[in-house]
């Protein structure tokens, strides 16, 4: 799961040390964080939120956040797979 942060140029190496937000796996994203590790805009990650792809959080103030192994394992539901003749 590693592999893809590295493959849209967030290797942590490369972050700041006080970037413990941007760390998909500790604590929750906003779409535009979630965005950047997917390679996504934000409107392309509401609309996914819109059409209930992806889970999210409403938290206080109505702000909505994103937890990366989530929605990871909602989007591998809709994987294209070959299938062989």
């Amino acid at each position: 799961m590693h592999d893809s942060i590295n493959q849209v140029g967030l290797d942590r190496r490369s972050q700041p040390e006080n970037s413990a937000e941007l760390d998909p796996f500790q604590g929750f994203l906003d779409k535009k964080q979630l965005g950047k590790l997917l390679g996504l805009h934000p409107n392309t990650i509401d609309s996914l939120r819109a059409r209930r792809v992806i889970p999210s959080f409403k938290i206080a103030g109505g702000a909505v956040r994103f937890k990366y192994t989530d929605v990871l394992a909602a989007l591998e539901r809709y994987k294209v797979r070959e299938v062989s003749l």
